[in-house]
């Protein structure tokens, strides 16, 4: 098992263990050969052969094949994409020098990467309108992506005798 760069991992669920098992059912007294290795040979032979067997037979999933959590809606454009890194580089610019002239820029490259992504959620938005009668499934996916939102019992106020008193722990909050 090796490890590159772009850290590729086995598909464990994948195996073919009954030809793992096949491959490891030999003499293991002869393999080993006790009287003329030390320890740690053995060890380093038994190693070298249980993970060439398990990479012969164990599939392997490159960084391209891996399930990937999608988590905005589509990706951006190159366009949005260059935007969104000129915006960055600005900021650490204006961040160094504190020049006004770079404040400026960046500014406006941040107002434009604020427009493009509006636009983008509201072609989404329009997409989803256009098809939820013939997608019904993508339009209810939209509305559960949009309400997973929780939030916490707000603080709630009460009038004493002295003036106004905030309750904020929550065992108060529920009686």
């Amino acid at each position: 098992m090796e490890q590159t760069k772009n850290r590729s991992k086995l598909k464990l669920d994948k195996g073919q263990y009954n030809k793992l098992n096949e491959y490891l059912d030999i003499n293991w007294d002869d393999y080993l050969d006790s009287a003329d290795s030390t320890v740690d040979e053995m060890w380093d032979k038994f190693k070298l052969l249980v993970l060439h067997g398990i990479t012969t037979f164990t599939p392997i999933c490159g960084r391209g094949q891996q399930k990937s959590s999608k988590k905005f809606f589509q990706p951006f454009t190159a366009e949005l994409r260059c935007l969104i890194k000129c915006k960055h580089w600005l900021c650490n610019r204006w961040i160094s020098s504190r020049d006004e002239a770079v404040h400026t820029e960046y500014k406006v490259i941040r107002n434009k990467v604020k427009s493009e992504v509006v636009k983008l959620i509201q072609q989404e938005q329009q997409k989803v309108a256009h098809e939820c009668e013939r997608n019904p499934k993508r339009f209810w996916q939209f509305i559960n992506r949009k309400t997973k939102y929780k939030s916490d019992v707000g603080v709630l106020k009460w009038r004493d005798p002295d003036g106004n008193e905030m309750l904020t722990e929550n065992q108060i909050k529920s009686n």
